[in-house]
């Protein structure tokens, strides 16, 4: 279960921006879970409570949103989503697209106090 080393990565970004802005805990992350990201979100929520155990984000309320694929058709030049791991140009059907988001598991917003 590698949720439980992002989460960690997430504590710890977290804890730096506590830090930076001289805040004492967290209340709330918010994340981004891209299609591809290869991570599941109630794993995720899971680990969670374990790696805040004990810290200044114990107690902190987890959001996990999904992000779908960001994708860029290189055959007509179109910008589309998808919600699904299918690479293929949704106004074309070409199989040539670049993927330009939704492959990541970011912090979108974190409210301190």
């Amino acid at each position: 279960m590698h949720e439980l080393s992002l989460v960690a990565a997430v504590c710890d970004e977290a804890l730096r921006v506590l830090a930076r802005e001289g805040a004492s805990r967290v209340l709330s992350i918010r994340l981004l879970l891209g299609v591809l990201s290869c991570a599941d979100r109630d794993a995720l929520a899971l680990c969670f409570p374990l790696a805040v155990r004990d810290t200044p984000l114990e107690g902190a309320r987890l959001e996990v949103e999904a992000e779908p694929l960001l994708l860029h058709c290189n055959e007509c030049g179109s910008d589309s989503k998808s919600w699904d791991a299918l690479l293929v140009c949704a106004v074309c059907q070409s199989g040539a697209v670049e993927v330009r988001g939704g492959r990541d598991l970011v912090i979108a917003s974190m409210e301190v106090q």
